[in-house]
């Protein structure tokens, strides 16, 4: 089951994996009903192992062959780092007598582009894998590859795709995980052990740079290095070792 009522812009969803199923929901184009919505993801389970794959190693990475969306309007974010876009307009452009209302950026994945009056999920076009199930077609994800407007009762299909496996756990996810790494709130994997690393090359340093001054005293000095008796249980181990 999987709390998708309410996203905060700053808090995470609660997921709990139990018995867990998503009813399909179909996503309109231009002149389609949103009553008669079916999903054109395909919802069989997904591996969740795959959330946690490394993201690219840039900070500030451009939509590219790395990214699903390799055209967008020139008006969407770019970058991973962008926020995404949400303009506020007096009016906003009337399709049959319906519009876009700002009230939605409560959805705070979403992406509103005034040149083609539609809506993106900023977290699926920066964050999902290329990796697709069987029978995705490649460049005919809505919200990524091209944006939706259905002005007409549109919390049920922005409801639905909050639901969508992909959208959670392959983009919302990804992308609150990111941003908590990039505000310093949690540290990823690679950097804590690099930081390790760090540590330990720096107390070897120390310990190094000790024995070079100590072996250049008793050189400098002319006194051995070896003692008569060098067993732990010794009064006496030698110059060096003591």
């Amino acid at each position: 089951m999987i709390r998708t009522d309410v996203y905060d812009r700053d808090i995470r969803p609660i997921i709990v994996f139990n018995q867990y199923s998503v009813t399909p929901v179909k996503f309109l184009h231009d002149d389609d009903d949103v009553v008669n919505y079916t999903s054109p993801y395909n919802e069989s389970v997904v591996n969740t192992t795959e959330v946690f794959k490394a993201d690219a190693d840039s900070d500030n990475v451009p939509i590219n062959s790395n990214c699903v969306n390799t055209i967008s309007p020139i008006d969407l974010s770019t970058s991973k780092n962008d926020s995404p876009v949400q303009p506020i307009l007096n009016f906003f452009p009337s399709t049959n007598g319906r519009r876009f209302s700002a009230v939605w950026y409560t959805y705070n994945w979403i992406e509103y582009t005034i040149t083609e009056d539609s809506i993106y999920c900023f977290a699926c076009r920066h964050f999902l894998s290329l990796t697709n199930n069987p029978g995705t077609i490649i460049g005919k994800i809505p919200f990524v590859n091209y944006g939706l407007k259905f002005w007409k009762e549109p919390k049920k299909t922005l409801n639905s795709h909050c639901r969508n496996k992909k959208h959670l756990l392959f983009g919302f996810i990804r992308w609150v995980d990111y941003r908590n790494i990039q505000q310093n709130v949690q540290q990823s994997i690679a950097c804590s052990l690099k930081k390790a690393r760090q540590k330990d090359i720096h107390e070897n340093r120390l310990h190094v740079h000790f024995l070079l001054k100590s072996a250049l005293f008793l050189a400098k000095q002319g006194l051995a290095f070896r003692g008569h008796n060098e067993m732990i249980s010794s009064n006496n181990r030698g110059n060096y070792i003591e």
